[in-house]
């Protein structure tokens, strides 16, 4: 008789299923081999894998499973979403964002077109709809008019302000924060020289 090698187990690691946390199915086959398959959570956004000792985030509206990267898992008004359905419940663009973030910084409009590198047909447009959808509002008259930020306005910046953390956001926030400080220098010395 031949003494012949046989798989009595095969256990194959997959990426698991989207809006499926984790799995393991066991199938036998006709030979009496046992094939045990198991299924790794990923996050269901940006693909990372999730580890056993990772906090899953499940998006509320469509059960995504997601990281904790602040891109991924967005909190808003004490829940979690995906990006997509964030900005279902609170939509703003990159530039729209901002805007915001000038406005609330008390810059100028045509500062903020100059530190954001925007022409004024694209800023205009973002503006306009900054306004339909009651995240600002146009305050005074003519000359004298200016921008306010509203309630809405403020949640929505505080919400992405993390969720946005690519490199153009980032450049931005140090350019407006290194403009302000040039500003505030610049004033202390027209002011009677620099402060002690």
């Amino acid at each position: 008789m031949e003494n012949v090698d046989r798989e009595i187990l095969e256990e194959v690691v997959l990426p698991g299923n989207e809006r499926v946390l984790a799995g393991k199915r066991y199938t036998a086959t006709a030979a009496g081999s046992v094939s045990k398959e198991i299924r790794v959570p990923f996050c269901d956004w940006c693909g990372r894998r999730l580890g056993e000792n990772d906090r899953t985030i499940i998006c509320c509206v469509c059960r995504r499973k997601l990281c904790e990267s602040p891109s991924c898992a967005i909190a808003l008004e004490g829940r979690n979403y995906c990006p997509e359905h964030a900005q279902q419940s609170l939509p703003i663009s990159r530039l729209q964002w901002k805007i915001i973030h000038g406005l609330i910084n008390v810059l100028s409009l045509d500062e903020i077109k100059d530190l954001t590198h925007t022409k004024r047909d694209d800023l205009v447009p973002a503006l306009v709809q900054l306004k339909i959808i009651g995240y600002i509002e146009k305050k005074g008259i003519s000359l004298f008019s200016h921008y306010e930020v509203l309630d809405r306005g403020v949640l929505a910046w505080r919400t992405y302000h993390r969720a946005f953390t690519d490199s153009d956001i980032a450049y931005f926030v140090s350019e407006v924060g290194s403009y302000l400080r040039e500003v505030s220098e610049h004033g202390a010395k027209k002011c009677g020289g620099e402060r002690r």
